[in-house]
């Protein structure tokens, strides 16, 4: 060997040794110095219900394809249950089930998640058509929204940005206040804005998220729209969400369906706190490696 093959072979070497090292630490988040800590977000759902006396079954949904957010762990505890998890289209779900239940049951859930790296969940599914959900006396006035929205707009961003301001800023009296009813909260102005857009003929779809600001106990889900431009599945905020607190919203489940649906039993309630986490840094990558 000359020295020339020497030199190519050092420098192939050299490169190969970089990617990999540029593969641990942009892809996989390993630290490049010794003991160092990555700022985690810990989520824990517990679930508690009455049982009805015979078997039971609580079927929960767990994040997936959680945008600028990835899920680095999660673990389910429920004692004497079985517990196995499926996706769907849309979402995935954690499905608890006993044979026998005595006494208050309780079921937990625990997620991990890294804010600096984005989700490698699957793939998007292609929008399905659905249909809107307005009675025959909503119609009148749901068309007459989306033809005021589609004068003012260009493409299926601005048609949903026009149509979620109309709802934001609802005036008495006025078309909006009709589809919206007295119920006139974020959660409610979402699920009207995904019906008209499917009116227009847009894919929309509800969805429900967790916002990890500030710690907290017992905190709530809010709701916003997915809307499909043609390539991909874009945000739509309702006007009260503050722009600035957005990349902390992680979303959890897709549909107008609750967190948790539960069989053989009454009274199901739910308790969510979200706090920090200074996890150790190399144990952290070795999980999200697993993950891939």
């Amino acid at each position: 060997m000359n020295r020339v093959h020497l030199y190519v072979l050092a420098g192939a070497l050299a490169l190969f040794a970089l990617g990999c090292v540029a593969l641990k630490v942009i892809a996989w988040g390993f630290p490049l110095v010794p003991h160092a800590e990555s700022e985690m977000w810990r989520v824990e759902v517990q679930l508690s219900f009455e049982p009805g006396g015979g078997p039971a079954k609580l079927v929960l949904n767990i994040p997936v394809r959680t945008g600028s957010v990835s899920v680095v762990d999660q673990r389910f505890a429920a004692r004497g249950y079985g517990i196995v998890t499926e996706r769907s289209e849309e979402n995935d779900t954690a499905i608890f089930s006993i044979r026998e239940a005595q006494g208050r049951q309780y079921v937990y859930y625990r997620a991990l998640l890294d804010t600096r790296l984005p989700a490698t969940g699957p793939r998007e599914p292609p929008p399905t058509s659905r249909a809107p959900a307005f009675r025959a006396d909503e119609l009148l006035v749901a068309q007459t929204i989306v033809d005021h929205a589609r004068a003012t707009s260009a493409d299926a961003r601005t048609l949903a940005a026009a149509i979620m301001s109309r709802l934001s800023h609802m005036e008495p009296e006025s078309e909006s206040a009709y589809l919206l009813g007295r119920s006139a909260s974020a959660g409610r102005v979402a699920v009207v804005a995904s019906d008209l857009l499917l009116l227009a003929g847009v894919p929309a779809r509800v969805v429900n998220g967790l916002s990890l600001l500030p710690e907290r106990r017992n905190a709530q889900f809010v709701r916003w729209l997915e809307v499909y431009d043609g390539e991909r599945w874009f945000a739509v905020h309702t006007a009260d969400t503050p722009h600035e607190a957005r990349r902390f919203l992680v979303p959890w489940w897709r549909g107008r369906i609750p967190l948790a649906e539960l069989e053989g039993g009454t009274d199901l309630d739910h308790d969510i706190t979200v706090s920090r986490s200074f996890e150790m840094a190399v144990s952290t990558a070795i999980e999200r490696r697993r993950a891939v």
